[in-house]
């Protein structure tokens, strides 16, 4: 029987009881005398599609008013027509909860049915893009980003700022290699419009600022071209206020070397009483020229005091030992990425030389160890030199990076065929995250990568500049990445990915 014959058909069969019961009285409205027959008095209202139940669900009656974010921030405003949308996330956030804001209907995400139109979805660093339905069927493609990119303002260029980098907590030591005649480094710290306090370089000559480290009190400046290459280190404490006060100048203990003191800094131990690390890659020990040496300083009651000098038996000449440095705890490790071998890193435990680590198939100029990273345990080595054959066709310079993990597994990052990129020059870890320089990429405009060891996510960020070098260095605040272009001259010499 036709659907629209249905209602008017029942009544009439329920007429007789009513005549009976009610006698001639009318029934309620709307009704028909017999089939098809309207009551005079009570004619049928027209069919709207309401279902009877007094829903405000037909079509048309449902409205999706906004779309909301458990983080990050909407790139545009919202349209209930549909269209696009991106959503970009702080880099670390590595899932995301949508909530779609209707009445009167359902919306979906990628085709599913969200209980009270609320969807939750990991996002990888590469991003993601979801097509969320309305109620209507009003299609909205989101397109979902973790991290953006923007430069700093206020740095000018050619100063060769972001050469180096160094963080601790919120602060980043930023030199700029090329300010003045001597050099300058600033401080900036995450969320400031500018940069804070300076120190300039006058009387330290060449690369005052080639390389700094940091912490909570202290600022380590080293110019190893000063003094004709002897090289030396300017320290600073960081008073309460912000500013930045002379303590010292240290210099090697052998004159007319060319030690390159100062090419590598690290401090270890306290940050009231650290222990300095400072990298002399061109020292001559037993003649062997640029075998290179550590030297350790140790503070005590304000002063920097040299403690020893670390120049393990058996170095080479040109291994350039010192030539890269990092700490976590009382552990260290130290780049010798020169020599005939490729290069090599010896790692130091409680000041106890515990052995070379270098993995099989290296050649001469690969410069493992030129880039060192160490936390938890876990060891990152840079091998910028290194070629990364790809189908049998040989990338030279392409570039490499090592994770070793205590529990003896080894990974691997490269690039494929990014001939020359010098992948892994520069190196920065927060928790999961690891970023990775790529300087020469693409005819040196450099780009950096990063990736997410904790859901195995990656993404490749070059730049768009010429000859900028862009991840030459690379430091951490948080999550937030501040890459280094230091010869930039069409985009700020710095810039953050958070």
């Amino acid at each position: 029987m036709p659907p629209s014959l249905r209602p008017a058909l029942a009544h009439w069969r329920l007429g007789p009881l009513s005549l009976a019961v009610f006698g001639f009285a009318c029934g309620a409205s709307p009704h028909t005398h017999g089939p098809g027959r309207d009551c005079p008095e009570h004619p049928a209202e027209p069919d709207t599609g309401d279902d009877g139940a007094g829903g405000d669900d037909g079509p048309g009656s449902a409205a999706w008013t906004g779309l909301g974010s458990s983080a990050g921030a909407f790139t545009g405003a919202f349209s209930p027509d549909g269209g696009s949308l991106g959503l970009i996330l702080p880099l670390g956030t590595r899932e995301v909860t949508l909530t779609a804001d209707v009445t009167g209907g359902e919306v979906r995400f990628d085709g599913e049915v969200a209980p009270d139109n609320t969807w939750t979805t990991a996002v990888p660093l590469a991003g993601r893009r979801v097509q969320v339905t309305g109620p209507n069927g009003e299609a909205l493609q989101l397109s979902i980003q973790r991290g953006a990119l923007s430069a700093v303002s206020g740095l000018p260029n050619g100063a060769a700022y972001g050469a180096a980098l160094a963080a601790h907590g919120d602060a980043v030591a930023l030199p700029a290699a090329r300010a003045g005649l001597g050099g300058q480094v600033a401080l900036l710290s995450d969320g400031a419009s500018a940069p804070g306090p300076a120190v300039d370089g006058g009387g330290y000559a060449e690369a005052f600022g080639s390389a700094v480290a940091l912490n909570a009190h202290f600022l380590a400046v080293g110019a190893p071209g000063a003094d004709g290459g002897e090289g030396r280190v300017a320290l600073y404490r960081r008073e309460e206020g912000g500013a930045l006060t002379f303590l010292q100048s240290l210099t090697p203990p052998t004159a007319g070397e060319r030690a390159l003191f100062g090419y590598a800094l690290a401090f270890q131990g306290e940050d009231t009483s650290p222990t300095l690390l400072i990298g002399a890659p061109g020292l001559d020990p037993a003649g062997r020229a640029a075998a290179g040496g550590v030297f350790l300083f140790q503070e005590s009651e304000g002063s920097f005091l040299r403690a020893e000098i670390w120049q393990p038996p058996g170095l080479d000449a040109g291994e350039r030992f010192g030539a890269s440095l990092a700490v976590d705890g009382a552990d260290a490790v130290i780049g010798a990425p020169g020599g005939d071998a490729g290069g090599r890193v010896l790692r130091v435990s409680g000041g106890t030389p515990q052995g070379w680590l270098r993995p099989p198939q290296l050649a001469a100029g690969d410069s493992f160890g030129a880039a060192l990273h160490l936390s938890g345990g876990e060891l990152l080595v840079g091998a910028p030199g290194a070629d990364f054959s790809r189908l049998g066709e040989p990338a030279p310079n392409a570039g490499r990076v090592w994770l070793f993990e205590p529990s003896g597994a080894v990974s691997v990052y490269g690039l494929d065929g990014r001939t020359r990129a010098r992948f892994g020059s520069s190196i920065a870890r927060a928790g999961g995250l690891i970023a990775i320089g790529a300087p020469a990429m693409d005819g040196r405009m450099g780009g950096v990568y990063v990736t997410d060891r904790t859901d195995g996510s990656g993404e490749l960020y070059p730049s768009a500049h010429v000859a900028a070098h862009a991840g030459a260095a690379l430091a951490f605040t948080g999550e937030t990445l501040w890459i280094g272009s230091p010869w930039a001259t069409d985009t700020a010499p710095l810039s953050t990915l958070r």
